[in-house]
């Protein structure tokens, strides 16, 4: 059997034209260790400084910060701090923050969440350095016993990857166990579902507003509003009454210009950061907007709130839809079955002005999604309903001379 050495080594040019040898060695699990000099200009005596190295245990430098445990090392990484405006706490977070990149609070927390519900207890206690591509994937296996999505599992994986990669990008570990990890399929999501035109007209029916939503022109303005304009709930739940246009002709115009943080709490920027002025809305969303700001007469009171001051919670308003569901005979069963939630408005918005012809590039700029594949995901065609409007443009193309 052919023996291999356990390190390589190979030549570099300097830029003063000199050549001087490398090594690297061979890891544990088949990777190489970072390159470091043996300050020899022949192969040979590159090779000797490298067995005399292996000779004295020094081949592979064992640094104080190496033995430290996982849990030791990781102890801060994606705790936030108690200034919501900015990380204090996580390193990592903070060196971001102060390279001026946008970072989500909310994001954070889920992710110390999860590593501590989920990393912690399989790699805790091992020393940062022995952690082999073998221990993931074992990791992986228990993830997938448990029967945790594979989405999930991708995720998980993807924030230990971050996190390896930065104890490499630092120089406190020679090589990311997680790069050559197999990674688990994700489970195809479950598509979100939406009413029917028939199930919307009797939901957002004014003569229904006491029977349907028990008189909460509130409640039923917010998923009007973004049955109109496909804002995410976090977005209609920061609407100021400043934001909100009556025009002469009795027309209504919207200004999307902040959110609910959906952990925090806080209004803050957009999802995307973007903001979008001048947005029509329907007559009759127009009317019980009306209805609405006569309570919260104030430019800077938010409308969907019992004050003007705190925003409704997103559990009020879901609560409230599903018994307005409920109450146009679709049941808790049904709706879990077709996952209809208070997301599902968005994605009305974005089918039925699609369905209506209008332009991927307008409803890109109304939505805040950036490629027509992400507004593919958000739009869901009614075979019927599609069937039938073909069946009605053949009808129209069979009275009009010529045909096609």
């Amino acid at each position: 059997m052919h023996y291999r050495e356990p390190f390589y080594v190979y030549p570099r040019q300097l830029k003063s034209g000199k050549r001087i040898y490398y090594y690297q060695v061979y890891l544990e699990d088949g990777s190489l260790s970072s390159a470091k000099t043996t300050g020899q200009t022949s192969k040979g005596a590159a090779k000797a400084f490298c067995k005399q190295l292996e000779k004295e245990h020094r081949l592979i430098p064992q640094k104080h910060h190496i033995q430290r445990e996982f849990k030791e090392y990781f102890k801060n990484w994606w705790d936030w701090g108690p200034d919501l405006s900015k990380p204090t706490i996580c390193p990592h977070l903070t060196r971001k923050a102060l390279r001026g990149q946008n970072l989500s609070y909310a994001q954070a927390r889920l992710n110390r969440t999860r590593l501590k519900t989920y990393i912690f207890p399989h790699f805790g206690d091992l020393l940062l350095y022995d952690i082999k591509t073998k221990d993931v994937e074992l990791w992986l296996d228990s993830l997938a016993n448990r029967e945790l999505s594979g989405k999930f599992q991708v995720a998980l994986l993807s924030l230990l990857r971050v996190m390896m990669k930065e104890a490499c990008r630092l120089g406190d570990l020679e090589f990311n166990p997680v790069l050559n990890v197999i990674p688990p399929l994700k489970s195809k999501p479950k598509k979100r579902g939406i009413l029917s035109p028939q199930e919307t007209e009797a939901l957002f029916s004014m003569e229904n507003l006491m029977v349907i939503w028990s008189g909460d022109y509130q409640a039923m303005g917010a998923f009007m509003l973004a049955r109109d304009t496909a804002m995410r709930p976090g977005e209609v739940r920061a609407m100021q009454r400043k934001f909100i246009h009556f025009l002469e002709n009795g027309e209504c115009q919207i200004d999307i210009m902040q959110a609910v943080d959906h952990v925090s709490h806080l209004i803050k920027e957009t999802k995307t950061g973007a903001v979008l002025e001048g947005v029509p809305v329907r007559r009759d969303t127009a009317a019980i907007l009306r209805m609405v700001c006569n309570d919260y007469p104030n430019p800077k009171d938010l409308i969907f709130s019992k004050d003007g001051e705190v925003h409704v919670s997103e559990n009020y308003l879901k609560r409230r839809l599903y018994r307005a569901l409920e109450a146009i005979g679709i049941s808790e069963e049904q709706r879990r079955d077709r996952n209809i939630t208070p997301y599902s408005f968005r994605n009305l918005a974005i089918t039925r002005l699609r369905q209506q012809s209008i332009s991927d590039v307008a409803v890109r700029s109304l939505s805040g999604i950036k490629t027509t594949l992400q507004i593919d995901g958000y739009t869901s065609f009614n075979d019927e309903e599609s069937i039938n409007q073909i069946r009605d443009f053949y009808k129209f193309q069979d009275k009009q001379a010529g045909g096609f």
